[in-house]
């Protein structure tokens, strides 16, 4: 449980900063 914690955290923050990188190349 300790351990889904942090990944989510971190996976959340990458998919964020994909998206923005995305709409700010578009």
């Amino acid at each position: 449980m300790s351990n889904c914690s942090p990944p989510s955290r971190g996976e959340t923050r990458s998919k964020f900063m994909m998206v923005h990188t995305y709409i700010i190349l578009k």
